[in-house]
């Protein structure tokens, strides 16, 4: 089965990349370029249309000790769940479709929601002029702040002004203990979480009856 797991590109070098894992759940490795893609763009959903026996990519992991991935699927049929009650249709509303893993055997088969979908990934391998690496001067307050060197080496992808352009902030982590500091930008942070936690009533567990034809497939 193809399988693409999320990663970070931390450094470049002759025919490899250096990468971390999402949640560290696999330790940093290299791979060839051969072997990473960028992510596809991002499509509005009411733009992308999905059929029979198309071969699409679904976020999906095989256990839960595992990390969840981009698995290549073939669509077998699609459907809309209908209910009597408002409230269940409020809470699973949308369209659903049954897929089956690529290579499929007919016994890897699987219901899944349209968000959990997307377009299959048609970017090339990377390559080393993906990426620019190249020296950052660090202003000098926060160069104190953060015990930094006065420059510090910087990866990203082409063209650098587009990627890098923005706000930026110091952040300590909590509890602080003054060794902790990361430089991070705007669309990494968020207000802090004031939802109290969850309950037994806040989730709703009950049977779903499944379509004909899609329970005969």
């Amino acid at each position: 089965m193809t399988l693409i797991f999320q990663a970070f590109v931390s450094d470049i070098f002759e025919n490899e990349v250096a990468v971390a894992f999402e949640n560290d759940w696999l330790p940093p490795a290299r791979f060839p370029f051969s072997r990473v893609r960028l992510p596809p763009k991002d499509l509005p959903s009411k733009d992308i249309q999905y059929t029979e026996a198309q071969e699409v990519e679904v976020y999906s992991r095989a256990n839960e000790q595992e990390a969840f991935g981009w698995w290549s699927v073939v669509i077998k049929v699609g459907f809309k769940l209908k209910f009597d009650s408002l409230f269940y249709a409020l809470l699973i509303k949308g369209e659903f479709f049954v897929v089956d893993y690529v290579p499929g055997d007919g016994n890897s088969k699987e219901i899944l929601p349209i968000d959990r979908l997307r377009p299959k990934n048609t970017n090339p391998p990377i390559t080393k002029s993906t990426f620019v690496k190249f020296e950052l001067s660090v202003p000098e307050d926060v160069r104190d702040f953060l015990r930094a060197p006065s420059v510090m080496q910087v990866l990203c992808s082409s063209p650098v002004l587009q990627l890098i352009k923005g706000e930026f902030f110091v952040v300590d982590y909590v509890p602080g203990d003054g060794n902790s500091k990361e430089i991070l930008p705007i669309d990494r942070l968020r207000p802090k979480n004031t939802n109290p936690p969850i309950t037994k009533s806040t989730f709703v567990k009950f049977e779903l009856s499944v379509p004909e034809d899609v329970r005969d497939l």
